[in-house]
C-alpha cells in the first residue's frame, strides 16, 4: 500500500510540475504577443515639453488666473472672445500675446474682477504686473506684463451677453494627436472617440505600420509626423532619421519620400519638433516641393513663432493650415481644461481652430469630457477640412 501511495504521490507531483510548466509557457507567449506592444514612456517627446521657457510657464499661470476670475463671477463662456492672438518673438523668447474681449451685463463686475485678478496675479510674484489702461462707464481695459514682456490684454464691455452675434455656421474645430506609433491601445482609444481625431504617425516608431493599417481600415484621417531638427539638438532629440539643416536637397527629399512610402494612406504631413529646421525657408522648400508631388496637405505645427512652413506651403500652392495651440503640454487637469477653453474660444472668434495633443491618457480623458459640448456647439471636423 505504501508503495502505491508513494507512486501515486510521485505521479501527482509530476502532473503539478507539468501544469506549472504549461502555465509558464502560456504566460511567456502572452507577454511576447501583447506586452511588447506597449512601450511606455515613448523615447521621443514633444519639443515644447523640454524647451518651454519660464515666460511660457508663467503665461500659463496667468491664463488660469484670468479664467478662474471670470468664471468665479459667473461670466459665461460664450461671453469671452479671443479678439487677438499675436505671435511674438523677442530676446530669443517665443510666446503668443492674447487679447480677450468679455461682454458683461453688470457694471459692478469691472471692480470685482479687477480685485480678484489683482489678488491672484500678486501671488504669482513681482514679475507679473497688472495695469489698468482705461476705465469708463461701458469699457475697462487691463494689460498684463510678465518679465517686462506684454502678454495679455483684457477688455471688458458693458453690454448684454445676448448682444454677441452668432454666425449661421457653427465654429469648426479639428484635433490632431501627434507622436503616434509607440502604443497601440492608446491609438485605438483615440480612434474610438465619438468626434473625429486625426492621428499623426511617426515614420520610425515600432508600431507605426500596424497602427497606420488600422487607421486606414477604420477610415480615419492620418498624417505623417515628420521629424525635424529642433533648437538645442542633440540635448533635444527628435529621434532617428530626422531632417537636419546640414543635409542637402537630394538627401532631404529622399528621406521625405521614403517616410511617405512607409505610411500608405496618409492625407497630409506635419512636423515633429523642428523649431530650428522650420525657420529655414530653403530647407522647408525642399521638403514641401516633395510633399507637393504626392498631393498632400501640410499642417504647420508652429513649434517656433519664426516658422516659415505655412508661408512656404502657401507660396507653393500646397493646401495648408496652422496649429492654433497645443492642448496638453501640461497634463495638470486645470491646465488641460483652460487650454480646451482657449481652443474653443479661438474657434468662436476665428470660426475655426486646430488643437494638437499627444497620446496621453489625460488628453484622451479631456477630449471625452468635452465631447458633448463640442458636438453641441461646434462642428468637429477632420483637419483636412480646415486647409486651404
Amino acid at each position: 500500500m505504501k508503495k502505491k501511495r508513494k507512486k501515486r504521490s510521485a505521479v501527482n507531483k509530476i502532473k503539478i510540475v507539468l501544469v506549472l510548466l504549461v502555465l509558464v509557457i502560456a504566460a511567456d507567449l502572452f507577454i511576447f504577443k501583447y506586452a511588447h506592444r506597449v512601450i511606455s514612456p515613448p523615447p521621443i517627446f514633444e519639443e515644447e515639453y523640454v524647451t518651454s521657457s519660464q515666460l511660457k510657464k508663467r503665461i500659463d499661470k496667468v491664463d488660469q488666473v484670468i479664467y478662474e476670475s471670470l468664471f468665479s463671477l459667473g461670466i459665461k463662456k460664450e461671453a469671452i472672445t479671443f479678439s487677438k492672438i499675436i505671435p511674438r518673438h523677442e530676446e530669443g523668447l517665443d510666446w503668443d500675446f492674447t487679447e480677450l474681449s468679455v461682454a458683461i451685463d453688470n457694471p459692478d463686475f469691472i471692480n470685482r474682477l479687477e480685485t480678484v485678478i489683482t489678488k491672484k496675479t500678486f501671488i504669482l510674484g513681482p514679475d507679473v504686473i497688472l495695469k489698468t489702461e482705461k476705465t469708463s462707464a461701458d469699457l475697462a481695459v487691463f494689460s498684463i506684463t510678465i518679465f517686462k514682456h506684454s502678454t495679455h490684454r483684457l477688455k471688458l464691455y458693458l453690454r448684454p451677453v445676448k448682444a454677441i452675434t452668432k454666425s449661421a455656421r457653427l465654429p469648426r474645430v479639428a484635433f490632431i494627436i501627434d507622436d503616434i506609433g509607440y502604443e497601440i491601445p492608446i491609438a485605438e482609444a483615440f480612434m474610438g472617440l465619438k468626434i473625429p481625431v486625426c492621428l499623426s504617425v511617426l515614420p520610425g516608431a515600432p508600431f507605426s505600420k500596424e497602427i497606420a493599417q488600422n487607421i486606414v481600415k477604420r477610415k480615419k484621417e492620418m498624417l505623417l509626423h515628420l521629424p525635424m531638427e529642433p533648437k538645442g539638438y542633440p540635448a533635444v532629440n527628435p529621434g532617428q532619421d530626422a531632417l537636419m539643416l546640414n543635409m542637402d536637397r537630394e538627401t532631404i527629399q529622399k528621406m521625405v519620400r521614403e517616410d511617405i512610402k512607409k505610411l500608405p494612406g496618409i492625407k497630409g504631413v506635419n512636423h515633429h519638433m523642428g523649431s530650428l529646421f522650420s525657420e529655414d525657408y530653403i530647407k522647408m522648400k525642399y521638403v514641401l516641393d516633395e510633399i507637393k508631388k504626392h498631393n498632400l496637405y501640410y499642417i504647420d505645427s508652429r513649434t517656433t513663432n519664426l516658422t516659415v512652413a505655412y508661408k512656404v506651403a502657401k507660396a507653393l500652392g500646397i493646401p495648408a493650415a496652422e496649429k492654433s495651440l497645443f492642448i496638453d503640454n501640461d497634463l495638470n487637469e486645470k491646465t488641460l481644461n483652460y487650454q480646451m477653453e482657449r481652443l474653443i474660444g479661438i474657434a468662436r472668434n476665428r470660426g475655426e481652430a486646430i488643437g494638437i495633443g499627444h497620446p496621453h491618457r489625460e488628453t484622451l480623458d479631456i477630449l471625452k469630457r468635452y465631447t458633448e459640448q463640442l458636438m453641441r456647439d461646434f462642428e468637429v471636423v477632420p483637419v483636412s477640412e480646415l486647409v486651404n
